[in-house]
């Protein structure tokens, strides 16, 4: 459902948030938004355990390839967060510095804590999925070759732990 039409059915359902005149819409999109956030969040959280459990597997898989779609997808949510997070603090301080009722901050206070709970949750996922990509890209195969290069004295090649995709 759109942001919108579904802040506008929240609104409905709660008559006694009306009395706040504009500043419930204002009020009512971004939770809705940040609602959505919260519920992507935890869809990615539940991909992300599987993947874990896979890559620390005692399996010779490269998960690589699972990674890296994973991850855009994060950065891209990151990216979508970001503006809330740079401009709620500002309107909630704004409101509160132009008098509007005591009444209604609280509701805004709770939008941004839940948008910084997710962008935190956003941020945790990121570096998880950051912390996967090595021990993924480092199969038992290269980790021999590896102990084989250092064992032999040789240098490894540069980027022979890692598969193309990681260096690019």
């Amino acid at each position: 459902m759109h942001p919108a039409a579904e802040a506008a059915r929240r609104l409905e359902a709660d008559p006694s948030m009306l009395l706040f005149g504009p500043l419930s819409a204002l009020r009512a999109v971004p939770d809705v938004v940040v609602d959505a956030y919260s519920e992507a969040a935890e869809t990615v959280r539940a991909a992300l355990n599987r993947l874990e459990d896979r890559v620390s597997s005692p399996s010779r898989v490269d998960h690589t390839e699972e990674i890296y779609p994973l991850k855009q997808e994060v950065r891209e949510f990151r990216d979508a967060v970001q503006p809330l997070v740079s401009v709620l603090p500002g309107l909630l301080s704004g409101l509160a510095d132009e008098g509007r009722p005591a009444t209604v901050l609280p509701y805004f206070r709770d939008v941004a804590d839940h948008l910084h709970r997710t962008d935190t949750e956003v941020r945790t996922l990121d570096e998880l999925l950051t912390s996967s990509i090595a021990p993924s890209a480092a199969t038992p195969g290269s980790r021999g070759f590896l102990a084989g290069q250092v064992g032999s004295g040789a240098a490894p090649r540069e980027g022979a732990l890692f598969p193309k995709a990681v260096r690019a």
